[in-house]
């Protein structure tokens, strides 16, 4: 039984009294619209035309300066039966200028085409009556800027770009292709590439809010575009778990210096943000903190607070479909159905570093729905080991109850479900192991990952990721995620962020990973001392009189990724003992061979 005591006091209860959105974005949650009363149906005079104006409605106003885009996002909400209508004007007297529902979450882009007043109203297809859920609506003005080709945003090579495929069309464009299963209302944005000396081309996305993505590629100029064969992927699958729901082209043979013109687009209608990148390889995409190898360290038995939720995928689909070594359907030690059986959706990955033995235990707490979660010990191995299928998780939990908490302990929490927790873990000192939460009902809202109820110590983490918290101080600690500064035996992975690292004095770290869209600047007369690898996905400044020494001992060590043109090295010294090296080197200028014995095979290929 339903009983709602309806107040038309109640901001939003009506036109008169309406929840007024002053400006955009506007952003609120657990909003209701229980007690507001059924006051606009099908019964009122020029409704919109839809089921889902039955029940009780909320009314929100907004007042819009002159023709508009905007987004509009219903999430989290008690069911999917719902959904919205906008109106120029109060239902009744008003236009329809848009409706839509039935979707969780329901995202869609509306244009209002009119200065003046709207009326946005959240209702229902009842029963039931009165619904919950959190409402986002976003303005892009008068639309995408990159909607057209001719108006195609660059992309440097070897970096990526956030695009955002809201508020675009189709008109003016080219059909969609055969490739694309699911072209669904054509959403298309459009960036441009010049082809490298190689006349090789790589040119890959990486979903962030849009789940799913398609992407084509044209030779020609912006007003005659001809489609480049091999030049048009689709993915069509949500989620990650042996798919990718990301898109992705290898091109070659192309005319150096030529123009090609990309366009990307959502599977079926989707629309949101999406990286994207052109490089001379696939493979200088590197990782993010949805891999594995960009995994987040934990520091210490603390509380971390993540404000904003992950949604799609990492750049490498690690964990396989259920039912495999690495991802097993039936749960390794518990009493749920199995671990991740929707694959990498909405992927997060932590790592933690243990160094006092005892209990590892910790608690998850997001808004309500399910979130998945799988643990892997990754002592004496890599994470390579689960993208082989090759190693067995030690915890999982594929939810049993949608609620606001998961984790690892007993007893749980007070209000939590026995079936969305796992008993903490016996660990020792020295292991190492990864967390992956999945995301599975696309909440929005962020949420808290709580390790202070472990009675094992977390310690120093191996590898720490760069954040620039509080500058570009490579030595400064509250620049890292994680629990030191970079060292011999520590790596240091460098993420794109507002602030980049600079090293300003001689330094030794284990291994650099330079990610897409990230950079390193090496001051004049600095050392850097590698124990491990170099590898550049994204872009280096390095003075000419700065010196990279790779001196330990008879261990392999790489230089990886774009070390010419503009991310030339400076001076760069392997000092090696006596042993066989083969090195296949694009840098310059020079490469010195230090304490070398004999030297079997040297492959200079560009200098």
């Amino acid at each position: 039984m339903f009983i709602s005591a309806v107040s038309v006091a109640s901001a939003g209860s009506t036109c008169a009294n309406p929840v007024v959105i002053g400006s955009l974005p506007y952003n609120v949650s657990n909003e209701t619209t229980a007690c507001m009363g059924d006051d606009y149906n099908g019964s009122t005079l020029n409704t919109c035309s839809t089921v889902y104006n039955s029940g009780e409605d909320k009314v929100y106003k907004y007042v819009s300066a002159g023709n508009e885009c905007i987004s509009l996002t219903i999430n989290n909400g008690s069911t999917s039966l719902m959904g919205f209508q906008i109106y120029f004007g109060c239902p009744g007297s008003g236009t329809c200028i848009a409706t839509d529902g039935g979707y969780w979450p329901l995202v869609s882009d509306i244009t209002l085409p009119f200065a003046g007043t709207y009326y946005i109203i959240i209702d229902s297809w009842a029963p039931p009556s009165a619904v919950s859920y959190d409402l986002a609506i976003a303005s892009f003005g008068s639309g995408a800027i990159n909607d057209l080709p001719c108006n195609a945003i660059n992309l440097p090579m070897g970096t990526f770009v956030l695009g955002d495929n809201n508020c675009s069309a189709g008109a003016g464009e080219p059909a969609a292709p055969s490739c694309w299963f699911d072209p669904g209302t054509l959403n298309t944005v459009w960036y441009k590439a010049v082809v490298p000396s190689s006349g090789l081309l790589a040119i890959e996305t990486q979903v962030v809010s849009m789940v799913d993505n398609q992407i084509e590629v044209f030779t020609g100029t912006c007003n005659a575009l001809t489609p480049l064969l091999d030049g048009c992927n689709d993915n069509s699958t949500v989620g990650c778990g042996g798919f990718n729901s990301s898109a992705g082209v290898q091109l070659s043979g192309l005319t150096p210096g030529s123009t090609v013109w990309i366009r990307v687009d959502g599977v079926g209608n989707l629309t949101g943000t999406f990286n994207i990148m052109a490089s001379d390889s696939i493979s200088q995409s590197g990782f993010n903190n949805q891999d594995c190898l960009g995994a987040i360290p934990v520091c210490g038995n603390q509380l971390i607070t993540q404000t904003t939720s992950f949604f799609g995928c990492g750049m490498i689909s690690e964990i396989p479909t259920p039912g495999n070594t690495s991802n097993p359907d039936i749960n390794p030690a518990g009493f749920n159905s199995g671990c991740l059986l929707a694959g990498e959706l909405n992927i997060v990955w932590y790592t933690i570093h243990i160094n006092t033995a005892g209990l590892l235990s910790w608690t998850h707490t997001h808004p309500a729905g399910f979130y998945d979660w799988i643990m892997y010990d990754l002592t004496g191995t890599s994470c390579s080991a689960i993208l082989n299928n090759t190693l067995a998780p030690v915890r999982c939990n594929w939810n049993g109850a949608s609620s606001t908490m998961v984790g690892m302990q007993n007893p749980i929490p007070p209000g939590a479900s026995q079936f969305n927790f796992m008993d903490p873990l016996p660990v020792v000192a020295g292991q190492t192991l990864v967390l992956a939460l999945s995301n599975y009902s696309f909440t929005t809202g962020g949420y808290t990952l709580d390790f202070s109820s472990s009675t094992a110590g977390i310690g120093n983490a191996p590898t720490i990721n760069w954040s620039g918290a509080t500058g570009n101080a490579w030595a400064n600690s509250s620049n890292w995620v994680g629990c030191n500064t970079p060292a011999c035996g520590v790596t240091a992975n460098i993420f794109p962020a507002a602030v980049q690292p600079v090293i300003s004095a001689s330094t030794t770290v284990q291994s650099i990973n330079i990610l897409g869209g990230a950079n390193l600047t090496i001051n004049p007369g600095v050392t850097v001392t590698v124990c491990g690898d170099f590898n550049n996905f994204g872009t280096i400044n390095v003075s000419p009189t700065s010196t990279i020494i790779m001196n330990n001992g008879a261990l392999a060590q790489t230089f990886d990724g774009a070390l010419t043109g503009t991310n030339k090295l400076g001076m760069s010294s392997l000092q090696k003992p006596a042993s066989q090296v083969q090195m296949s080197i694009w840098m310059w200028p020079v490469i010195w061979l230090h304490q070398m014995q004999q030297v079997y095979s040297i492959q200079i290929i560009s200098i």
